[in-house]
């Protein structure tokens, strides 16, 4: 009868009888994100960070960890992280977290939605960690609660994400900006002042953290510039208990069961395509078992399901995750399949019996985790690996992430594991079915193999021989020799790696990921964490608009000025297909405009960093109307407008193009940037473009005019001349957020701006539709 229901209880007592307190370090920190971009002040935020010692660190208002760990000395190529993906709703909001990953290993992850505000879903994100020099186990939960809501049901929900998946001996840290201070109903659910079972152990206003029961030897809370919270800090020494309680059980010992898992898809990996058992040697037709995969018909064990133990996986544990249902609950065909999988001497599902490991439905997160799981997406199949994994710790089996095994006969399904710290092979690579899009006679023994392997492998793909990149298994020499850099693409993948390790000062695995970025379809495979998910495709709009770009093309990226991204630079022009593009930093606007295959002509007389490209299959160049004109400058280097008129389906247009100077040198006065709005408008009147369409593009630096009593460059465009904003860059995709936008006047319409990731710059490419009257 309970209208909020009934709150979540915590495994037995865990504030009073968690395992030993750790020797840590904990950090929670809020990043303020977007100010710390727009006012570009990413060099004091890795300062601030830099200066703290922690082994753990959960974060807020953090959009990019990886980012953050790539740029920190103290983490760099020593941290591992967990970011959530896929929330519904508006809006990501991840909470990340990183550990040393030199001290601990991953036992399991995931996250659960707590509730929401105006800026979309809030989660409490957690991992479960494997402290290898003792043995100990810490559950690191970290959270970003919503504004405008402090209720009990909240706090329900941050004690759920606990609750559902912590285990007994774990050593609990809670970190997170809850947006709720001590005494608010919600964080009276968690603190034990209040009745909860959590300790509050260090209170930074809204910023805690929150132990099981331990107390902290120390905590701190310091100035966060540039972010607008404190860094809030706890430190606890390694302790017997966390209380005088009985002691709990010992934590899993990896000498006293197998710490591999060998995870297996169904159909066409333990199973082979219905009716072909007499074409496929060593495969068996099961008489009387249904299998409802595909066509149907009679289940057909694969050869591997035959002989799991002839391969060092008849020395793991096992599990399943299938994109089907294996004929679906209470099945003939899911009662074979689990015996094959767990007939002695296997070591099975940590020796459960079938009727006490029930198949679940994707997605296999909490308390219903297990290791049989169907219904999985194609290509997301490594989400269902943390819950297994949680699954097994909870029956005393911990399995470090690297010494999980999946094998699918899907190239999709087996590339999702890149960057994941798993390992996956594609397998029935001899005998495909589906047109080759999946196999026919199933798994062998012999693909499997006898010993264990490293990364992600496809078919057709040997395994790296131990070159650049070998870490990541898709990385082969033939992708590593392909043709991706270059003007007449001379250079290859692997020439482009070594370049970036010699002259840029990276890392192997950051320079790995960096080139397997900036040519996707060719390198992308080299990258250890995967590809960032595809841009949304372009919005529509009238027939007639036209698309527009702002692109600050990073100016070490010439040839001139450090390294060659011009190709890179040139094929995100060309893939968008903008009908006009203002550059910011271009040093070779010829050499930019013929890495678009040609598409794409400069407007004579446009320069100074800020060129202008048209494609004249779109718009026609007004002959005699470009130019440009100096501005008051930086110390960086001479600031311009450029300029152009152009026309389209029969009417006219105008479009500026500008970078603005930072507030140093003679642009050091906060008025520069007001002062440079009135030049620009003074200017469209000389040019008689006042009451015409016009477009202005820029990298704004806005920061530069805060604090103005003149305004900024957008204010003064907005009330002087009628102009709209239409988008303003936010980093969603890449590149530096809050700088770079794209304004229209008003006697057109501008509307659908979007990023559209970087092309290898540090500034996202930006674009929007104009419709012209």
């Amino acid at each position: 009868c309970a209208p909020e229901g009934i709150p979540p209880s915590l495994p037995p007592s865990p504030a009073g009888t968690g395992g030993a307190v750790v020797a840590l370090e904990v950090v929670t920190y809020n990043l303020y994100w977007w100010n710390v971009g727009q006012n570009n002040r990413w060099g004091a935020l890795y300062a601030t960070i830099e200066g703290q010692a922690f082994d753990l660190i959960g974060f807020q208002e953090c959009e990019d960890v990886s980012t953050v760990i790539s740029n920190v000395p103290r983490m760099s190529g020593r941290f591992d992280s967990f970011a959530p993906t896929g929330i519904p709703g508006p809006g990501d909001n991840p909470a990340p977290v990183a550990w040393d990953g030199q001290r601990f290993d991953r036992l399991g992850a995931g996250w659960l939605q707590v509730g929401s505000d105006q800026y979309g879903q809030r989660v409490t994100v957690w991992v479960r960690l494997l402290d290898r020099t003792t043995g100990a186990t810490v559950f690191f939960a970290n959270t970003h609660g919503p504004l405008g809501d402090c209720s009990t049901a909240l706090g329900d929900n941050w004690m759920r994400a606990v609750a559902d998946n912590i285990a007994p001996d774990d050593f609990l840290v809670y970190t997170g900006d809850f947006n709720c201070g001590a005494g608010s109903a919600a964080i009276n659910v968690l603190d034990g002042a209040a009745g909860g079972p959590l300790k509050l152990v260090a209170n930074g206003g809204i910023d805690m953290i929150f132990t099981n029961g331990a107390d902290a030897a120390s905590w701190r809370s310091v100035n966060g510039y540039p972010s607008d919270h404190p860094l809030v800090a706890a430190t606890f020494e390694a302790s017997a208990s966390a209380s005088p309680s009985p002691s709990p059980p010992p934590s899993p010992s990896p000498s006293s069961s197998p710490s591999c898992l060998c995870i297996f898809d169904v159909d066409r990996t333990l199973t082979a395509r219905q009716g072909y058992a007499p074409q496929c040697p060593g495969t068996q037709q099961q008489d009387g078992v249904p299998d409802s995969a595909y066509e149907g018909g009679t289940l057909v064990l694969s050869q591997l399901a035959l002989n799991l133990g002839a391969t060092f996986c008849g020395a793991c544990h096992v599990g399943v995750i299938s994109a089907g249902t294996a004929s679906g609950a209470g099945s003939a065909e899911r009662g074979v399949l689990f015996q094959r999988l767990t007939a002695p001497p296997l070591p099975g599902v940590a020796g459960a019996s079938e009727g006490n490991v029930p198949w679940k439905s994707f997605p296999n997160d909490g308390a219903s985790a297990s290791p049989l799981v169907v219904a999985a997406p194609e290509g997301r199949k490594q989400e269902a690996v943390p819950g297994m994994l949680s699954w097994y710790f909870a029956r005393g089996v911990a399995i470090a992430d690297a010494e999980v095994y999946f094998f699918d006969d899907k190239e999709e399904n087996v590339r999702g594991f890149a960057g994941t710290g798993y390992n996956a092979r594609e397998i029935s690579c001899a005998s495909r079915d589906g047109g080759g899009s999946r196999g026919g006679c199933g798994a062998t023994t012999d693909e499997v193999g006898a010993g264990p392997f490293s990364g992600v492998e496809v078919c057709g793909e040997a395994p790296p021989p131990g070159g650049l990149c070998s870490f990541v298994g898709s990385c082969t020499e033939a992708v590593l020799a392909t043709p991706a850099v270059g003007p007449d693409s001379s250079a290859s993948c692997g020439g482009r790696i070594q370049w970036v390790m010699d002259n840029m000062g990276k890392s192997e695995a950051d320079a790995c990921q960096q080139v397997g970025e900036e040519f996707p379809p060719l390198c992308g495979p080299c990258a250890p964490e995967g590809i960032p998910p595809s841009l949304p495709p372009s919005p529509s709009g009238p027939a007639g608009a036209l698309s527009i770009m702002s692109y600050n093309t990073k100016y070490d990226g010439y040839p001139c000025c450090g390294s060659d991204l011009v190709p890179s630079y040139g094929a995100h022009i060309r893939d968008l297909g903008p009908a006009i593009v203002g550059l910011q930093e271009c040093q070779d606007a010829n050499y930019l405009a013929g890495q678009t295959g040609g598409r794409y002509q400069v407007v004579p007389d446009t320069g100074g960093g800020n060129n202008i490209l048209y494609d004249p299959s779109q718009v026609a160049f007004v002959a005699g109307s470009s130019g440009r004109m100096d501005i008051t400058s930086d110390t960086y280097a001479q600031r311009t407008i450029s300029w152009a008129k152009f026309s389209s389906g029969g009417s006219e247009f105008w479009f500026f193009n500008t970078h603005l100077p930072h507030n140093l040198g003679a642009a050091a006065s906060t008025a520069t940037h007001s002062q440079i709005a009135r030049a620009l408008l003074g200017k469209m009147d000389e040019l008689g473009a006042r009451g015409s369409p016009t477009v202005v593009t820029c990298d704004c630096n806005p920061f530069a005019s805060n604090g103005s009593p003149e305004g900024s460059f957008q204010s003064n465009l907005e009330s002087r001349g009628g102009f709209t904003t239409v988008h303003v860059g936010t980093g969603q995709f890449g590149g530096f957020g809050g700088l770079d936008k794209i304004y229209v006047s008003e006697e057109a319409t501008g509307f659908n701006g979007r990023d559209t990731g970087t092309g290898s710059s540090d500034h996202p490419a930006i674009t929007a539709q104009l419709a012209l009257p």
